[in-house]
């Protein structure tokens, strides 16, 4: 598991948690972190946050992201000539 600390600048103040994250993280999609902010992935100064919480200047959102799963895939035998 990967942990990431972001501090909220007055310029994001008033922003909603989700959208937050996804301007700090864009590489994520916005559905992504709705279900990581639900599962309690997502804290605000050590609690847990919800998506369309709005943040204020000077708090701290920690993004706890899982490892990722390992897909399971087999190689197949393929006679090569």
């Amino acid at each position: 598991m990967t942990a990431r600390s972001f501090v909220v600048t007055e310029r994001d103040a008033g922003a909603r948690l989700d959208r937050f994250l996804h301007e700090q993280r864009p590489d994520l999609s916005r559905s992504l972190l709705q279900r990581l902010i639900e599962r309690g992935g997502v804290t605000i100064d050590g609690r847990p946050g919800r998506s369309a919480e709005k943040i204020r200047a000077g708090q701290t959102v920690q993004v706890e992201m899982p490892a990722p799963e390992p897909v399971g895939l087999v190689p197949a035998k393929i006679p090569l000539e």
